[in-house]
């Protein structure tokens, strides 16, 4: 992951840039943004950035040894520590980040806009909680007061804290005394779950949702979709990169059809249709059906703005369009009925 390949967040990447051609890294920092945002993407490109041999002027070189070496994650310096439950035969209190490092490298290769219910699907997690465990706090403690492998800086990339929960104090000590050119990344979404303590001794960057216009460039080229149908997703997507990728991984004229069926046969009120409806919703996977409530907040959200004539607020699809029109006359006649 380089800055390049990733869209827009100029002001993120240039605060970034600016801290390494400074010498003025903080070594403790917290990346904090919605999920879909690019948090974990940002901290992934940041650390290449710093690790580079011969950095240009606005993203790693891509060509030095460290560079080759983060291609796949292989660089022993760079230390990554994540969610985790019980993980094929191992207690869940001896399970640590490093026991699935293998499965991490592979998913953040292929999508580094990952979500925590791809990973917890990835992990075959179930219903199981995830969390970072006193084991893993230890380990932590322990690898970044080794010796860097080539005199270079140590990097730890936390993906969301908030699952620390009070084992975060056990890093304290660490974030505010840390040892020499050693640099920690925090990503969160949700600061109200990480400890006061831990947030006060971490510099913060706030990441903004995509810019629509870039995240409308990026879908085009990287799914070769149409612009109208790229600048419908952003639309749609409101600034939520991860969505938006799920949005051109599944049509959503499925979960349009979805949503108008379940629309239909709740109005019906049959037992037996709802329950059929509810059958084939438990065949998609979890992340199919959190893309379809996604879905479904922005088809009412639209359907509001119909009702009150806000149609220079509508970002709707042609189809959606129409769709609402015929909503909004069943709505009209439902109303005038006495």
């Amino acid at each position: 992951m380089y800055f390049k390949d990733i869209p827009g967040k100029k002001d993120e990447k240039q605060q970034l840039i600016q801290q390494v051609k400074l010498g003025k890294i903080p070594h403790a920092q917290l990346f904090l943004g919605k999920e879909g945002y690019g948090e974990l993407a940002l901290a992934l490109a940041f650390s290449r950035f710093i690790m580079c041999h011969s950095p240009e002027k606005d993203d790693a070189c891509g060509i030095c040894d460290a560079c080759k070496k983060i291609d796949h994650y292989m660089k022993p310096d760079l230390h990554f520590v994540y969610p985790m439950v019980k993980y094929k035969n191992l207690k869940r209190e001896d399970t640590i980040s490093n026991d699935a490092l293998q499965v991490w490298r592979k998913m953040i290769l292929e999508n580094p806009w990952l979500s925590l219910s791809q990973w917890l699907e990835v992990l075959e997690a179930d219903n199981s909680t995830p969390n970072i465990n006193v084991k893993e706090c230890n380990d932590i403690i322990h690898k970044l007061s080794l010796m860097a492998f080539d005199s270079g800086y140590k990097i730890l990339i936390l993906w969301l804290p908030e699952f620390l929960g009070k084992e975060g104090n056990r890093l304290l000590k660490l974030i505010e005394e840390p040892p020499d050119k050693t640099v920690l990344i925090f990503v969160s979404h949700h600061v109200e779950g990480i400890l006061p303590t831990l947030i006060s001794r971490c510099q913060i960057l706030r990441v903004s949702p995509f810019d629509r216009d870039e995240m409308t460039d990026f879908l085009q080229q990287k799914f070769n979709v149409s612009q109208k149908r790229a600048m419908e997703i952003s639309n749609m997507c409101a600034g939520n990169l991860l969505n938006a990728i799920s949005v051109c991984n599944h049509d959503t004229k499925d979960y349009s059809d979805m949503l108008i069926s379940w629309f239909r046969i709740a109005y019906g009120g049959n037992p037996v249709t709802i329950q059929e409806w509810y059958l084939g919703f438990e065949q998609l996977s979890k992340n199919e059906k959190m893309a379809f409530i996604e879905y479904g907040l922005h088809f009412l959200r639209q359907f509001v703005l119909f009702q009150f004539n806000s149609t220079e607020s509508l970002q709707s699809t042609d189809q959606e369009k129409e769709t609402l029109q015929k909503m909004q006359k069943f709505w009209i006649s439902k109303k005038q009925k006495p």
